[in-house]
Order: structure tokens, then C-alpha cells, then sequence
């Protein structure tokens, strides 16, 4: 995967948070998109496809845990989704790990925490692709 190409979306209902993501990853090459709550989001991922999306739970209008349940429904399930929040370990959160979330980052953010867990989230992405592709490449023989 071209690192170039990696597109993210930052789901928060705190522009500085945003801000601070943005930062952290400046020295990649990613390309980062915001939306301020679940039903901006929902309309930002009709049109434009992401690699990422960091998500926040608790925001106004629609949660993040309800947007994983749209998510899951009408999206790209390569997208690979990573949780964001100031809460602790809760059972609901736990549920969104044996659903299909990547990851869970506890707020305040650190830059290293969060390069690392996009890197290894990127290299999860490529090697599932990769598997699929090999796979449909092997049932063709």
C-alpha cells in the first residue's frame, strides 16, 4: 500500500482534536479529512472512500457506537476503524473489539501511541488485502 494514498477520517466532535491528530501525522504522508459528528460522517462516506477512520464514542447527534453499527452496514468493510476516547475500558467499548473495530486509544492522544497503531493498522489493511487477492488468484487454478 502506497502510504501516499492512505486517506483517514477523523470523526470528532472537538476541532482541536483534529488539530492535535493532524499534527501528530504531519510527518506522514497521510491525507486527513474531518467530520464534527456521526451524521456528517455518514454523509462524508457517501462520497469518498477511507483506509482509516479515527473515531471519537461520545459526540453530539450521533455516537460512535451507533455509527459503527451504520458503518457495518451500508460501508467498505476494509475501512479499518480505531476508537478515540476519555473514558476507560467499558463493556460496550469491549463489544466494538469483537465486532470489527481495530483498536481502542485512550485520550490524551500521544503522537508515538497514535503513529504506531495507524502504521500497524496499515500493515493489517495491506496484508488482508493481500490475502484475499492470493486467495481468489489460488481458486482460479
Amino acid at each position: 500500500m502506497n502510504q501516499k494514498n492512505v486517506h483517514i477520517l477523523v470523526i470528532d466532535d472537538d476541532p482541536h482534536m483534529f488539530n492535535l491528530i493532524k499534527f501528530y501525522l504531519s510527518s506522514e504522508p497521510y491525507k486527513l479529512v474531518s467530520a464534527k459528528n456521526g451524521r456528517q460522517a455518514l454523509h462524508v462516506l457517501q462520497n469518498h472512500s477511507f483506509d482509516i477512520i479515527l473515531l471519537d464514542v461520545l459526540m453530539p447527534e450521533m455516537d460512535g457506537i451507533t455509527l459503527i453499527k451504520h458503518l457495518k452496514d451500508k460501508f467498505d468493510s476494509d475501512t479499518i476503524v480505531i476508537l478515540v476516547t476519555a473514558h476507560g475500558p467499558e463493556d460496550r467499548l469491549m463489544q466494538t473489539l469483537k465486532d470489527g473495530v481495530y483498536d481502542i486509544l485512550q485520550k490524551p492522544l500521544t503522537a508515538n501511541r497514535l503513529k504506531l497503531t495507524v502504521r500497524n493498522a496499515l500493515k493489517y489493511k495491506f496484508l488482508n488485502e493481500e490475502y484475499i487477492r492470493l486467495k481468489k488468484a489460488t481458486e482460479k487454478l
